[in-house]
């Protein structure tokens, strides 16, 4: 077990390992790996951070810190995704022309390195993966800003589960 806090609301987690859930889990339906979903995006910095609204399952927003964008290109368009700090890494929630149907209709999540020197990042949506609450109706995942929805069916990382 553990203990959360989402906004105002504390919660406790509570986790059963002998679960026939668990104990009969396949694992997760995926894209195949294709080298076309993987980029060097640009990072682009917000000077200073920017505060941006999160929403969560549960129907409540919060505040969250995006530190910079990422930009990448694909078939003569540009896209840009806001990043949230996580640790040592970059948090990706996004939605794209999958979701809902191929993928999880709240979207996925996905984390890279932050940038190199040059502003680099390699962001590989082979590795995007859905939120908790795909699983279980107890979650409380975040769900994508609107800006993070992007104009694109990335045909990627995880599937939806339980179809």
């Amino acid at each position: 077990m553990s203990v959360l806090q989402r906004s105002d609301l504390v919660g406790l987690r509570l986790r059963n390992v002998e679960s026939d859930l668990i104990k009969d889990f396949q694992g997760i339906d995926r894209f195949p790996v294709n080298m076309e979903w993987r980029f060097e995006a640009r990072f682009i910095p917000y000077e200073p951070a920017k505060e941006i609204p999160i929403s969560n399952v549960l129907g409540q927003t919060y505040p969250a810190e995006a530190i910079g964008y990422l930009s990448f290109g694909f078939e003569g368009r540009i896209y840009n995704i806001d990043a949230l700090e996580e640790g040592d890494q970059l948090y990706l929630i996004f939605a794209d022309g999958t979701s809902g149907a191929e993928t999880y209709g709240g979207g996925r999540y996905l984390y890279t390195q932050k940038a190199d020197e040059n502003g680099i990042v390699i962001l590989d949506f082979n590795k995007a993966y859905n939120p908790p609450c795909v699983f279980t109706p107890f979650a409380t995942s975040p769900l994508p800003p609107r800006q993070n929805i992007l104009e694109l069916a990335i045909e990627a990382g995880e599937r939806n589960w339980g179809k």
